[in-house]
């Protein structure tokens, strides 16, 4: 159902902000706890690009939703991006860099955050609603 990916988004937004108020926290959150945070969070993500696969980009290369749509290549183009980004993230920010950089680390998952919260926002008016054709339904604006 489609309304999964909203409430993915929502779970991963929860997942973000409870992560990003962790390695805020004083005394340091523990990498142990740190890494299962970040596990979750990275879990969500994958179970909802699967969701997005199945409802959304699946059907929209299928029908010719960018021909219909043209405007969502670029949007998907940018959020790819994005995307690339957050994997360079995680891929750069390893426990031994996290250590010698904490407040370098905090900065960067700030600025990930805001990211993040721009992607769904993004995806949820760009491309879900003229996928879907929820046109008419009122999203909520993300902060």
């Amino acid at each position: 159902m489609s309304v999964a990916l909203f409430e993915e988004h929502s779970a991963m937004l929860e997942a973000a902000e409870d992560f990003l108020a962790a390695v805020r926290r004083t005394p340091r959150i523990q990498m142990d706890e740190l890494s299962r945070k970040r596990m979750r969070l990275s879990s969500l993500i994958r179970r909802h690009r699967t969701t997005e696969e199945e409802f959304i980009f699946g059907p929209l290369m299928r029908d010719g939703g960018f021909v219909r749509l043209p405007h969502l290549e670029t949007v998907v183009q940018d959020l790819m991006l994005e995307k690339v980004k957050y994997s360079e993230h995680i891929r750069n920010w390893t426990p031994q860099a996290i250590e010698r950089n904490w407040d370098g680390y905090v900065a960067a998952c700030e600025l990930r955050l805001r990211a993040f919260k721009k992607i769904l926002f993004d995806e949820e008016a760009q491309i879900y609603q003229p996928v879907l054709g929820l046109k008419n339904i009122q999203m909520p604006r993300r902060a």
